[in-house]
């Protein structure tokens, strides 16, 4: 069996739900993948953090790589702040690293007076350093069990447009458009150490980030993406728009934007949108945290099991990888009416031939409390009050409904 059939048959690995406890995820921080120069020409070491399940307990031998970029602005944030996440990733099987990157460039109490061509630099220089940081990774994927096959990258916020950048950006792209950094810079491969390792990421776990240039994802490089925001968020516009609203900087083409061009080029990719949210959603405490984590386990899974499939959502649709085989359309040619919606007890439904259509309820946490074919006269009453998201799968679709507990 192909390794890759492996991680699509195991039920729970690589999903939603934790196979590992947290002491049996193994941790080395403050590993040096290379050196650098920083903005302010002094040398900088330059290291990761990286958790995996203990290779004593594991079944496994290598294991797919998420490499995971923190956010700041370019200025600020730190690589222990994502340590969390992938701890969450370890404990359902991956190995996860959060990696530090050279920070700082010429901001300004008003952000509209920062030197926009420093910030690009700064976006260039991390750009390098995430890229010498997976060299080192291939390099050494047998002291950490790594599948170098499969590697997953992604961030938040600066750290989700590095790593955008480092899926669909090559250097003559960047040439093109920002000449001056290579030839300030140097190449976007040949920074931070000697090594010459390749590699291909293989998706995306993209939070409130975005790209300058929409036309570098082409048919030659575009991957699938997993992308949470907020639609009203002021620092990486959902859409398109500048930085802070400051139109000194670049114009940048946000989240939804890269999700419907990948859309337009047949690669599926899952948005999530917060509506009225903004920079940063679902971060604000550890459920948040986990509830992303666990939609982009489950996105991968998909991945895995070559059943990715586009899907847009609105606020917070918990993770249920028991349906990744489901091409989660949404039934558009087929009206589903759920109600009373809120409700105490019972549901009812629009359709005729309710006993034939399987359904899926799933609490604010993600957790499944009930699946079965027909809903009517099943009585919800013994449920807490709360919100619940109904799936509704039929016809090899798929499509989700919010609903309120009385």
């Amino acid at each position: 069996m192909a390794q890759t059939d492996t991680y699509c048959s195991q039920d729970k690995r690589f999903t939603n739900t934790p196979v590992f406890a947290e002491d049996e995820v193994e941790s080395v921080m403050s590993v040096s993948y290379g050196h650098a120069v920083d903005y302010k020409g002094e040398d900088q070491n330059l290291i990761f953090n990286i958790y995996f399940p203990k290779i004593q307990i594991d079944s496994f031998t290598a294991r797919p790589l998420v490499v995971l970029v923190h956010g700041g602005g370019y200025s600020g944030g730190s690589l222990n702040g994502l340590n969390n996440y992938c701890l969450e990733f370890a404990k359902r099987g991956y190995v996860a690293a959060t990696i530090e990157y050279r920070l700082g460039w010429n901001r300004a109490p008003d952000p509209c007076d920062g030197d926009a061509s420093s910030m690009q630099m700064a976006f260039y220089r991390s750009l390098q350093d995430v890229h010498a940081a997976i060299r080192y990774l291939v390099e050494n994927a047998a002291v950490y069990g790594i599948d170098t096959n499969w590697i997953f990258a992604g961030g938040t916020s600066a750290g989700a447009f590095t790593t955008t950048n480092l899926a669909f950006a090559q250097q003559a792209e960047l040439d093109s458009s920002i000449p001056l950094l290579h030839q300030t810079l140097g190449r976007i491969d040949s920074s931070g150490n000697a090594l010459t390792n390749t590699f291909h990421l293989k998706g995306l776990f993209h939070n409130w980030g975005s790209v300058f240039d929409l036309g570098i994802i082409d048919s030659s490089d575009a991957i699938p993406l997993i992308g949470f925001v907020g639609d009203h968020d002021p620092i990486s516009p959902i859409d398109s728009g500048y930085w802070q609203g400051c139109t000194n900087f670049p114009l940048m083409f946000g989240t939804r934007a890269i999700h419907n061009r990948l859309n337009d080029l047949d690669v599926c990719s899952e948005l999530n949108v917060k509506i009225g949210g903004g920079h940063g959603v679902w971060k604000d405490t550890p459920e948040q945290n986990v509830f992303r984590i666990g939609r982009a386990c489950c996105f991968f899974k998909s991945i895995f099991c070559n059943t990715c499939a586009s899907v847009e959502n609105q606020d917070s649709i918990p993770a249920d990888c028991a349906s990744i085989a489901v091409n989660e359309t949404p039934l558009d040619d087929v009206s589903i009416d759920i109600f009373p919606n809120p409700f105490t007890g019972l549901l009812f439904t629009n359709q005729e031939d309710d006993q034939g259509i399987f359904y899926s309820m799933m609490n604010n946490l993600g957790q499944v409390v009930w699946t079965g074919r027909g809903i009517e006269n099943m009585d919800f009453s013994r449920l807490a009050s709360g919100i619940y998201y109904l799936q509704v799968n039929m016809n090899n679709r798929a499509v989700v409904k919010r609903l309120i507990k009385m």
